[in-house]
């Protein structure tokens, strides 16, 4: 089955490097701009913003782990978060719109700011998009392992492949070749769910037998909810790639449009029926609505309910076809976000050296992540949500004119050093159970940088005098 599977990640690879290719705008070398930012539209930034949705619920086992530990609850914090999220861009859109039009094209989320500030905070994302891609590589490669019974190395060597595919799709379409390649990826997601149409609207769905269920039911100490709300805001509202699909590169006139986030919204909801159907199943099947946090523990139950499903062989292809795109889908719009926030830094001024470098990320984060335990993983995964909310206040900063003045810089690194302090203390104080806790640390981080971002203005005064 394995080298079935191998095969169908080549040919999934292979037709995403094909509509890279015809989706071509420009190459870096001629026209850097279109490469890094031309080519987007209404209906592929909602595309996108699905990926986004299954890399939070699926590639990093999220939502699966929130609703196995914490039922109905986590579903929930998520509804709010992504509503949250997408209201606050209803509401905003038109004070965005007026000072992206006095400010002129705002493409990423530092360009509010002033120059001088914007290299060290870009340096910032540029870490967090190496860091998340190390851990979704790490992800990807613990989920394939348990097919190197019949394909020695399969996990090493088809992470290689999707990075070094990745990556040349990328070098090769820009950002109009992963935009269009992430529809590709979308529909092939959704031609896996159709395969669970009739299960999941049957009298005895998952998501029914889950409801039915007083365990999934039990709500649990408020720090889990408002953790899983607040980092699911912070990334439909601010991931670098969601600022640069919804307002950087559309027009104002689309983004500030009245029908553009609902629509985004509802879609949102549509995508994630099918989730909440194949969590609700795992949990069911292994009576573990148990209040807990374990990431291996989804894992391992995906794992065993891919390997034992009594399905025919081109269903188990298609699904494993629809496994890979949800990674790929993130893995590409990572790949050229590096490229994006690395365009005014001198070292990557020639195309070769931004293609250097997009292999050497890509590849370098399989390397890397193929010796990673899953302990490693799992504290490296903490380290990203002070990240989250970092680009939170980014975002504010954008409406914001006292948090944009010169010198703010100082500020958003202030208090993501916070935030990252306060998260490695949490860590060390809590190493024996610091999966289990994951919510409280991830909650002690925001704390510590919005405390920190709020009080810079004092500290630097009372310095100042």
């Amino acid at each position: 089955m394995s080298v079935g599977i191998f095969f169908v990640f080549l040919l999934v690879m292979l037709f995403s490097f094909a509509i890279a290719v015809a989706a071509r705008k420009a190459s870096l070398a001629d026209d850097p701009p279109t490469f890094l930012f031309g080519g987007n539209s209404s209906p592929l930034a909602m595309s996108s913003n699905i990926g986004s949705l299954l890399s939070l619920s699926v590639v990093f086992s999220l939502f699966a782990v929130g609703m196995t530990g914490y039922g109905f609850a986590t579903f929930f914090s998520t509804l709010v978060g992504i509503l949250a999220a997408y209201l606050t861009f209803f509401l905003s859109r038109r004070k965005l719109r007026r000072n992206s039009d006095a400010r002129g094209p705002d493409l990423l989320l530092t360009s509010h700011l002033e120059e001088k500030d914007q290299a060290p905070l870009n340096k910032l994302i540029i870490c967090e998009y190496i860091l998340a891609l190390v851990c979704e590589f790490a992800v990807f490669q613990s989920f394939l392992v348990g097919m190197e019974t019949d394909f020695p190395s399969f996990a090493l060597i088809a992470g290689l492949m999707v990075g070094c595919l990745c990556a040349g799709y990328v070098a090769v379409g820009g950002y109009s070749g992963v935009l269009k390649t992430d529809i590709f990826q979308v529909l092939i997601f959704v031609g896996a769910c159709c395969l669970f149409i009739p299960v999941i609207f049957s009298a005895e769905s998952p998501i029914v037998v889950a409801m039915k269920d007083s365990r999934a039911w039990q709500w649990p100490p408020l720090v889990g909810p408002i953790t899983w709300a607040t980092f699911t805001f912070a990334a439909f509202l601010s991931f670098p790639d969601v600022w640069i699909r919804n307002f950087g590169t559309l027009s104002t006139e689309r983004f500030s449009s009245r029908w553009f986030f609902p629509l985004s919204f509802i879609l949102l909801l549509v995508a994630l029926v099918p989730i909440l159907a194949l969590t609700c199943y795992g949990a069911e099947m292994e009576a573990a609505f148990d209040r807990s946090y374990n990431v291996q523990r989804s894992l391992d139950r995906f794992q065993n309910l891919f390997f034992t499903a009594s399905i025919p062989p081109l269903s188990k292809w298609l699904i494993a076809a629809a496994f890979l795109c949800v990674f790929i889908t993130t893995i590409d719009t990572w790949l050229i976000g590096l490229l994006q926030y690395v365009k005014d830094n001198r070292r990557f001024q020639d195309a070769k050296s931004s293609m250097a470098l997009l292999f050497g990320a890509s590849i370098g984060a399989v390397g890397v992540s193929s010796l990673m335990s899953g302990k490693v993983v799992y504290i490296s995964g903490l380290f990203l949500f002070p990240f989250l909310y970092f680009n939170a206040f980014l975002f504010f900063g954008k409406l914001r004119e006292s948090w944009r003045i010169p010198g703010a810089g100082r500020r958003y690194q202030f208090g993501w050093a916070s935030g990252m302090l306060a998260t490695a203390i949490s860590i060390a104080l809590n190493w024996h159970q610091s999966e289990a806790l994951a919510p409280h640390i991830i909650l002690v981080g925001l704390v510590a940088q919005c405390i920190a971002f709020a009080i810079y203005p004092l500290v630097v005064r009372k310095l100042a005098t």
